[in-house]
């Protein structure tokens, strides 16, 4: 079923902070830029990208509260910092409230705060788009991996995780408890397509 696009920017505009709008529109417009690079639907990419951070606007306790009622699962991750539920809590209110059936477009959303591990392309798109959209902040590194993402889709997923458990472990906070080994897969998806002797 066709999402209401007009009705879910409303939604946004009068729910999300204008930085978390604005960011969410530059994801959707890199998301489909990168779709086209590597033949995904470029429309769902940009719906995609546009709605990641649909329910990015409660405080802790209201999302512990809100996957209860949408059936949301919460590991101890998620009881720990509960603003990592705001991806899978997305696709649940798209889901259950919009009437969304693309199981891709679901994905993408649900993943791009704690990606999985044979995720499809367009959820890898967002994941990056996520991250590399560029009215970021600049950071070293932000280049390689933007034209990483242009070569190798699961070498610039393994690079983006990398980045955040550095970001992560140099402000003294931890990582989820699946990033490490995240990591790992997708860099052996990578050696994989690129020989054994490749790196990141």
């Amino acid at each position: 079923m066709a999402l209401d696009l007009d009705e879910l920017r409303q939604r946004m505009n009068n729910t999300l902070s204008r930085h978390r709008y604005e960011h969410s529109e530059a994801v959707a417009a890199y998301s489909a830029e990168l779709a086209r690079h590597w033949g995904v639907d470029e429309k769902l990419a940009y719906e995609a990208g546009l709605l990641h951070d649909l329910m990015h606007c409660l405080q802790p306790e209201e999302y512990l509260s809100w996957a209860l009622v949408y059936g949301v699962p919460c590991d101890h991750a998620a009881l720990e910092d509960p603003q990592l539920l705001h991806g899978p809590l997305a696709a649940a209110v798209l889901e259950q409230d919009y009437y969304c059936d693309d199981p891709r477009l679901l994905e993408a959303v649900r993943c791009h705060t704690v990606p999985e591990p044979d995720m499809g392309d367009l959820a890898k798109i967002v994941f990056i788009a996520d991250m590399l959209e560029p009215t970021r902040p600049v950071w070293e590194g932000q280049d390689e991996l933007r034209r990483l993402a242009l070569v190798d889709l699961d070498a610039c997923v393994a690079g983006c995780l990398e980045r955040t458990m550095t970001y992560l472990e140099s402000r003294g906070k931890t990582p989820h408890p699946d990033t490490a080994s995240l990591l790992e897969h997708y860099r052996a998806k990578a050696r994989a397509k690129n020989g054994a002797g490749a790196s990141r």
